[in-house]
């Protein structure tokens, strides 16, 4: 079986709410490259670090830890991937149920919510060998404060199309 290989890099982002996210790439390509049909190339940012970071089950198979409203009508047993530039789910996202077996972990059942336009034809699902996907996941850590560590990216211009732009709301 060939697995997918699931890479995670945590990146300063000034545009969203949060001041961290984690940007999910999927065979070297970018989780938001793989969603056709949306004319804003940056129209999607990736889970906050506050909703991923230990303990958090967010990307271990857990309930959804990321958003605002505590009971949204989320799908059940799935947990938002990518978000709407603005960094709430609420506003639009990308699910997947994702479930940890012994030697493998499934990315299955993604659906879009709120984006009618999104075009899902290349994210149908994704099989990660448990090491791999365990590593990344486990891997992912705060940047170091201040000028930032090894793995901080900054993205530059702000992003075209954002709903809310108040990080307070």
């Amino acid at each position: 079986m060939t697995f997918d290989i699931l890479t995670a890099t945590v990146v300063a982002n000034r545009d969203a709410p949060f001041d961290y996210e984690v940007v999910l790439a999927v065979n070297g390509r970018l989780l938001q490259e793989l969603i056709g049909g949306v004319d804003e190339p940056d129209a999607w940012v990736g889970p906050s670090f506050e909703s991923i970071r230990p303990p958090s089950r967010h990307l271990l198979g857990g309930d959804n830890e990321w958003g605002d409203d505590p009971s949204p009508s989320f799908p059940e047993g799935k947990v938002a991937v990518l978000a709407c530039s603005c960094g709430y789910p609420e506003c639009g996202s990308v699910f997947a149920r994702i479930t940890l077996m012994s030697d493998l972990v499934t990315w299955s059942e993604m659906e879009c919510f709120g984006r009618p336009d999104a075009d899902m034809s290349e994210l149908t699902g994704f099989t990660f060998s448990s090491a791999n996907y365990l590593a990344t996941v486990q891997g992912i850590r705060e940047p170091a404060s201040g000028t930032g560590g090894a793995h901080v990216q900054h993205h530059g211009a702000p992003r075209p199309g954002r709903h809310r732009s108040d990080k307070s709301a």
